[in-house]
């Protein structure tokens, strides 16, 4: 409960900061997110996935943004992600169990099919542009 009140908590100084810019320009949704979840598993993150839905679906009426959500992995792909602005894995991310100390080679693999394009803005600009990191 302490690691799934935690990652909630992450997860809204992750969100906050772009609601906040994205909220003062207009009315209208200015920004789409996708969001990647799974509902198998270990007990704790399928719980975190369905408060994670619940808040994400409340802010994104109360702050005017597009929020989708899917436990379709085929949805990783150029044509699905195109649209959104922002990618995020509420509980799990395109990779097997036990991938270390290749897990960079994995997701390497498992993007390879992605344009170059998208594979660097999801893998490496959404967070460089939340955070606010030079590029």
């Amino acid at each position: 409960m302490k690691i799934q009140s935690f990652l909630l908590l992450s997860l809204r100084f992750i969100l906050f900061p772009l609601l906040l810019v994205v909220s003062a320009q207009a009315q209208q949704p200015r920004f789409k997110v996708a969001a990647f979840y799974s509902t198998t598993g270990e007990m704790d993150h399928i719980n975190f996935a369905r408060d994670a839905l619940y808040f994400l679906n409340l802010i994104s009426e109360q702050q005017q943004f597009t929020f989708d959500a899917t436990r379709d992995w085929t949805n990783l792909n150029d044509d699905y992600l195109a649209n959104y602005n922002l990618i995020i894995w509420l509980n799990d991310f395109p990779h097997s169990d036990s991938t270390w100390p290749w897990s960079q080679d994995v997701i390497a693999e498992q993007a390879a099919h992605l344009s170059p394009e998208l594979r660097k803005r999801i893998l490496r600009d959404n967070v460089a542009e939340l955070y606010k990191l030079a590029a």
